[in-house]
């Protein structure tokens, strides 16, 4: 792995665990070995690191929605598979979404990072409102809501639930959620 690599996963587990403003430069060379002037040589200012974290969060979000989108045509497996990632971040007990840590932040984040932030909450929800189209078509989901609306909901549900679990560090807790949250969209009667 490159040291540009490195670096941008070192930082992206420092917001996630506990937040852009918590750590520096020094922070990361500490964990490299390296001195932060090899930080600035990769990322000039704090703020271009962290919209690189963003961008790469954010394609890295784009390759698994391909590979949900071309691994089944099925939008309840789809769901299904959109939930993996909220799972696979409660089982930590340490980290959240990325954005969402960031979002917990954003009136102090540089402008540029706020863009960022933006876009990737845009995307990840024009995508989700796709798949809640699709359970709508399939009459899955039955509600006079707008798929956006939906796609918010569900959004911001899993969001705050991840958020809420780590501070409670109860395993149970999470999984109580997306449960609940299939059972308000009326998916308990088909999804496990």
């Amino acid at each position: 792995m490159s040291t540009a690599k490195e670096i941008l996963a070192i930082a992206q587990n420092f917001i996630q665990t506990s937040g852009y403003n918590s750590f520096s430069y020094k922070d990361i060379s500490e964990k490299l070995g390296i001195k932060t002037s090899s930080i600035h040589y990769h990322f000039p200012k704090k703020a271009d690191l962290g919209c690189a974290v963003i961008r790469q969060y954010t394609e890295s979000y784009d390759s698994f929605r391909q590979s949900v989108n071309e691994s089944t045509c099925d939008p309840l497996e789809r769901f299904e598979q959109y939930l993996q990632p909220y799972l696979e971040t409660d089982k930590t007990q340490t980290k959240i979404c990325l954005c969402a840590a960031l979002s917990g932040e954003f009136i102090s984040l540089p402008e540029s990072m706020q863009h960022e932030v933006i876009n990737f909450f845009n995307f990840h929800e024009d995508w989700l409102t796709e798949l809640v189209d699709q359970l709508k078509q399939a009459n899955l989901i039955q509600t006079e809501d707008s798929s956006n609306v939906i796609a918010q909901y569900i959004s911001s549900t899993l969001q705050g639930a991840l958020l809420i679990a780590r501070s409670k560090k109860e395993s149970v807790y999470f999984k109580n959620i997306v449960r609940m949250l299939k059972h308000n969209l009326s998916l308990n009667t088909v999804l496990s």
